[in-house]
């Protein structure tokens, strides 16, 4: 079971330093059959909560 979790031999991520710094992003690329399902569905408007921390996020940076 050790054997599952050991990270002895694992190597430090060289990028991790700039991640918690600068933060992260992800991306997800829609084609163009993904665009066609997705217009007018309700799921894909922002909730309030999602809008009020995007406005935080926008904020923190501005103030850059």
């Amino acid at each position: 079971m050790k054997d599952s979790y050991d990270f002895s031999s694992g190597r430090k991520n060289p990028y991790a330093k700039k991640l918690k710094e600068e933060g992260y992003a992800i991306t997800i690329h829609y084609g163009p059959e993904d665009i066609k399902e997705l217009n007018g569905a309700k799921e894909c408007e922002p909730a309030a909560d999602e809008i009020a921390a995007f406005e935080e996020y926008r904020a923190a940076n501005a103030a850059k």
